[in-house]
């Protein structure tokens, strides 16, 4: 699959979605994050609704107070449905939202179960995702993440989005 860098296409270079969790110590743990969501058909106002697969993890997990100093990295397991309200720049720029449920599996062997949502609004230069862990290490916390390089497939125009992606960083709180 063909993937191209969209900047101009979404339109979310350096979007920041601030949430903070009501459990949460400052500076539980921040991570390198990369994900990819696969969509087979490719979303469009056409097919406003898919399963995507699921693709994520951490990598070089630093905690600053040090209670989760343990968690280096994980692979993220998660299921989700993404839903389609409209494209207001082009059709490669949706107005999107998806949410689900997943499991962190860190390096150290220990699970954190999580909901999630990733939502893109193209006007308003965001793409947000976050994470609320449920229980295991961090029960409580939410992860919001940093998107640097968002991720489109390069056929979108045509093939409609099946593939959305980024890197960047995710901090607990």
């Amino acid at each position: 699959m063909t993937t191209t860098i969209a900047a101009l296409g979404l339109g979310l270079i350096g979007a920041l979605a601030p949430v903070t969790a009501a459990h949460a110590q400052a500076g539980d743990l921040d991570c390198a994050l990369n994900f990819q969501f696969d969509f087979t058909p490719g979303l469009s106002l056409g097919n406003p609704q898919g399963s995507p697969v699921i693709t994520a993890n951490f990598t070089s997990c630093l905690s600053a107070d040090q209670q989760f100093s343990d968690l280096h990295a994980a692979t993220v397991h998660a299921t989700g449905v993404a839903n389609v309200s409209g494209y207001p720049v082009n059709p490669c720029a949706l107005l999107l939202k998806i949410t689900g449920t997943g499991t962190f599996a860190w390096s150290n062997g220990q699970n954190s179960p999580f909901t999630w949502e990733v939502t893109t609004d193209p006007l308003k230069n965001l793409l947000t995702l976050h994470a609320d862990i449920t229980s295991g290490p961090m029960a409580g916390d939410t992860g919001t993440a940093v998107p640097i390089v968002p991720i489109i497939n390069a056929d979108c125009p045509t093939a409609g989005l099946t593939t959305l992606g980024a890197v960047g960083a995710i901090s607990f709180n």
